[in-house]
């Protein structure tokens, strides 16, 4: 059994189901395990009341206690309120859902609540000939609070109305979010006709659509996959030695670096690689040089053992090399008598380093789509990038407020949820994977992948950002699965 989400089934639009809504409320009691009412209430429009709506559809039951008594028991209400796009979806300018679904998107990635905070260069990065700049004040057009709300409920069946009314805003905010819903047509109102033919999005295509516009952004081309994976398996790094004692100076194709053989072995499986898929990128990876064996070495207490090695890894471009794109990793070591060798599982390992390396590369992709719609080279994008604390906040994460702002920048959000999303479907089955996407998550689990243990250990599952990373992490999940 699924859940339901019912839009604006209240006493003000009666008049316009074209069902029997107490047959609804029956079928919601008989058919789902949670249903979310939507509503237009008292705190948001002056409407009517949660307690009044209960009342209400106690009515329509013809009151039923023990029905009632059940549906209450799986319901959740929430006064949504309304308008939130309508001015927009309403407009003589003819933005067709798509658009609108695309402007609410670009919003939501980039923590802008109202459409007036736009400035000239994100409008013209949305890439809506509709939308212009100029016009941005004639919108009442905003990020509604129920964007918080709506992740948790994505694949729910979908009921209410109006259809191209306030569903229709629901369903733009939930495309917006990687969000689907399953219409039931037997309970949905028509309202008014809002759409040409041509421009109402059938289910369908809405999930096609859907896909196309939240992964494009964040999909690499498979060759990353493929080339980075065989190179870095086919190394078998982790058979040579990786101790204190073996760290040593080598020179690699972008520098002189002290690390291990192990490491040494790994940087030219990476170098090479890169070479294989086309990019133009410096590779350097060091070995973590330290005194402090019990916190910053492999050995069986510690919570990375024995098969996620990395100490920090980030992607950069380069001043002492001037312009030069650079993965920089840094990676720990273990004791000969802990014989690592004897725990580790190296398909577990390889996907650790390689899934770190596409989250990198990620953030590599943001700042070419960047660099193009801003007319600026590598060097330049890169800057503008650091000189964004919405990108990428200043400090470290000595501090624990610097930790909770770098995973609410909304490209650690979509790195985060790619690499997330490369573990989920190598580790867990079907089953379990849908388990961790409706916020079942058991942080006690040794192979949660550690982009979704950050989340919910440092903001929490209920924050927005945490709500938005589930959202994404969703729709690699599915992008990856059809890989």
């Amino acid at each position: 059994m699924s859940k339901l989400v019912v839009v604006d089934i209240q006493p003000e639009y009666e008049d316009s189901a074209t069902f029997d809504i107490g047959d609804m409320l029956r079928s919601a009691v008989e058919d789902y395990t949670g249903i979310l009412f939507l509503f237009n209430g008292e705190d948001t429009l002056g409407m009517i009341s949660e307690g009044a709506l209960k009342d209400y559809y106690f009515e329509k039951l013809d009151y039923d206690e023990e029905v009632f008594d059940e549906l209450l028991s799986k319901s959740e209400f929430f006064d949504k309120g309304y308008g939130f796009f309508r001015e927009v979806m309403d407009s003589d300018v003819c933005f067709d859902r798509n658009q609108i679904v695309k402007i609410v998107k670009y919003m939501l990635d980039n923590d802008l609540q109202d459409i007036r905070d736009l400035s000239e260069e994100d409008v013209e990065a949305i890439e809506v000939n509709e939308l212009l700049f100029d016009d941005l004040e004639d919108y009442g057009f905003y990020v509604p609070e129920l964007s918080e709300v709506l992740p948790s409920w994505s694949g729910s069946a979908l009921a209410g109305g109006a259809r191209n009314e306030c569903m229709a805003e629901v369903e733009i905010l939930g495309a917006a979010q990687g969000l689907t819903f399953n219409h039931v047509d037997d309970f949905i109102y028509e309202g008014e006709k809002r759409y040409s033919e041509d421009e109402v999005l059938t289910e369908t295509s809405l999930r096609s659509y859907i896909r196309e516009l939240l992964v494009e952004a964040t999909e690499l081309p498979k060759e990353y996959f493929t080339a980075i994976d065989n190179a870095v398996t086919a190394s078998k790094f982790w058979e040579n030695p990786n101790s204190q004692e073996d760290i040593d100076y080598y020179k690699s194709a972008a520098g002189g670096v002290m690390a291990t053989p192990a490491i040494e072995a790994l940087s030219d499986a990476l170098e090479q690689s890169m070479k294989e898929v086309g990019l133009d990128m410096d590779i350097l990876v060091r070995s973590h040089d330290t005194d402090d064996l019990m916190g910053m070495s492999l050995h069986p207490d510690h919570p990375a053992w024995p098969d996620r090695w990395l100490v920090d890894a980030k992607w950069y471009v380069s001043k002492e090399r001037p312009g030069r794109n650079t993965i920089d990793i840094e990676v720990m070591t273990s004791e000969d008598e802990d014989d690592i060798a004897s725990a580790l599982d190296p398909s577990a390992l390889v996907r650790h380093i390689t899934q770190t390396i596409r989250h990198e590369l990620v953030h590599y992709h943001h700042m070419k789509k960047q660099a193009k719609s801003k007319g600026l080279d590598d060097s330049g994008a890169f800057e503008e990038m650091l000189d964004d604390p919405k990108q990428i906040p200043k400090g470290d994460s000595s501090d624990p407020e610097w930790q909770k702002k770098y995973l609410r920048s909304h490209i650690e959000i979509d790195a985060h949820a790619h690499d997330g999303a490369e573990e989920l479907v190598a580790a867990y089955n079907e089953d379990q994977i849908n388990a961790i996407l409706r916020g079942k998550i058991d942080l006690n689990d040794r192979k949660l992948p550690n982009a979704i243990r950050h989340y919910v250990e440092v903001l929490g599952q209920n924050d927005k950002a945490t709500q938005k990373f589930m959202s994404k992490l969703y729709t690699q999940v599915q992008s990856m699965k059809n890989r």
